[in-house]
């Protein structure tokens, strides 16, 4: 399943991006029932910032009174409505061992909004739309560093689909440190 983000932030001189799932914007009931993966030769979990959450959908926690604060109402189709979440890894908890949910997932947050969501189990949908970070590395970084190095501009050409360097006012191709005039 493939899942879509908003991008929160952008640092572009420490090359990481703040992200959160968009549909669990202004939401904590989502029909997309997958677990948050970035696997790639481009991004990577700042693992030094983000921590997982586990989300608990379709519980059959009726027998368990009171509702225990990490408990919020979700109605996505499934046979119950009651839905949990627990910050960090899934314990083994013997007050959750008498409930039975259809689906789990995994959301990364800020340690900083699971912290802020632990001393105040009320903020689950503020921590998730703080969002998570990534650390990100360009496919072009070698080629705009030979532009840089030579004091010119790199851009990225979306017909060709490469880096171009900017000569003034005009592209300009490059092989090795020979650079080549390309009409715009």
């Amino acid at each position: 399943m493939s899942l879509r983000y908003r991008v929160l932030e952008l640092d572009p001189v420490h090359k990481n991006l703040r992200l959160v799932r968009s549909d669990l914007w202004n939401s904590t009931c989502t029909d997309k029932f997958a677990n948050v993966t970035i696997k790639s030769e481009f991004f990577a979990y700042n693992e030094n910032d983000d921590m997982e959450l586990s989300i608990f959908y379709g519980c059959n926690s009726s027998t368990i009174t009171p509702k225990p604060e990490n408990w919020f109402p979700c109605n996505v189709n499934l046979p119950f409505n009651n839905s949990y979440y627990l910050i960090g890894t899934v314990p083994i908890d013997p007050i959750m061992g008498g409930v039975k949910c259809e689906i789990e997932t995994t959301v990364p947050i800020l340690k900083t909004a699971a912290a802020k969501l632990g001393a105040n189990r009320s903020l689950f949908q503020e921590a998730i739309m703080e969002g998570f970070n990534v650390n990100y590395a360009s496919p072009y970084d070698v080629e705009c560093a030979k532009c840089l190095h030579l004091k010119r501009g790199c851009g990225f050409d979306s017909h060709s689909s490469r880096a171009v360097c900017f000569c003034g006012d005009r592209v300009c191709d490059f092989s090795g440190t020979k650079f080549h005039s390309i009409r715009p």
